[in-house]
């Protein structure tokens, strides 16, 4: 049997891949009980085998539900920052097998590829199918269900393309800030810094402006508007660039930048 697992899951989806000559469907995100579903539908019944784990004491029972209570408390404090975004913090878990280390994989990855998938979406209403749209707003549905983001999920069904990139973008930003430490996009302004710091700063502003990383590129602007010693001009021009990325205006705002570079020589 060949089963389907994909994340393009819009309506015909199925019936296209049934009509292809695959068994069975499976979306993403994966759903535990849908899997066991399929799998007992096409595997012999010879070859299913449940098996019963026994636990050695009730103590230990008590032990592992209390660290997935206190889990974010206890073992993972940068977790609990993640509660002021909305974010249904167990529900992503649960997808990553309640590992920590790895949703907080998912989380870094979904920071960086928020502002390329915001434009994406951008171009595609411009110049694409609605097909095209379609199947890529149920992409970002999916990531958005795999961090355990209900809101942007259901934004993602039901909102217009540019409400979900401003979602997107939004999100992203959120979360960068909520993990700052975890994804080292924050540090402690000093009161001063110096030119060439400046200029290192400017240099990775422009590099994530680039690749349409907002989050990080909004995270890189507020970590320099905290130092005191900023000219007039740069300060006003990196108020300027906030403005632009908070409204995804990523190619105005990388046009600041360089009039700004160029005058700091």
């Amino acid at each position: 049997p060949i089963v389907a697992l994909t994340a393009n899951a819009v309506s015909g989806a199925r019936e296209m891949f049934f009509e292809e000559g695959f068994d069975e469907f499976l979306a993403k995100p994966l759903e535990y009980a849908e899997l066991e579903r399929v799998l007992r539908k096409l595997l012999p019944a010879s070859s299913i085998r449940y098996i019963e784990v026994e636990r050695e004491s009730t103590s230990e029972e008590t032990a592992l539900s209390f660290r997935r209570e206190h889990t974010l408390e206890t073992e993972d404090a940068r977790l609990s920052r993640l509660g002021r975004t909305g974010i249904v913090i167990d529900k992503g878990l649960d997808y990553c097998v309640n590992d920590p280390d790895f949703y907080l994989l998912l989380l870094e990855e979904f920071v960086a590829d928020a502002g390329v998938m915001a434009q994406e979406l951008r171009t595609l209403e411009q110049f694409s199918e609605k097909e095209d749209v379609r199947v890529k707003l149920y992409a970002v549905r999916t990531s958005a269900e795999l961090i355990g983001a209900d809101e942007l999920a259901i934004l993602a069904k039901n909102g217009t393309v540019d409400e979900v990139a401003q979602g997107l973008v939004r999100l992203a930003e959120e979360i960068a800030e909520a993990l700052s430490d975890t994804l080292g996009e924050e540090r402690e302004a000093s009161g001063e810094i110096t030119r060439e710091d400046l200029g290192e700063e400017l240099t990775a502003l422009a590099q994530f402006l680039k690749t349409y990383e907002a989050a990080r590129a909004l995270a890189v602007i507020e970590r320099l508007l905290a130092y005191r010693n900023l000219d007039v001009t740069t300060e006003n021009a990196l108020h300027s660039m906030e403005k632009d990325v908070r409204h995804y205006e990523i190619k105005a705002a990388a046009g600041k930048l360089e009039e700004l570079c160029e005058g700091l020589k």
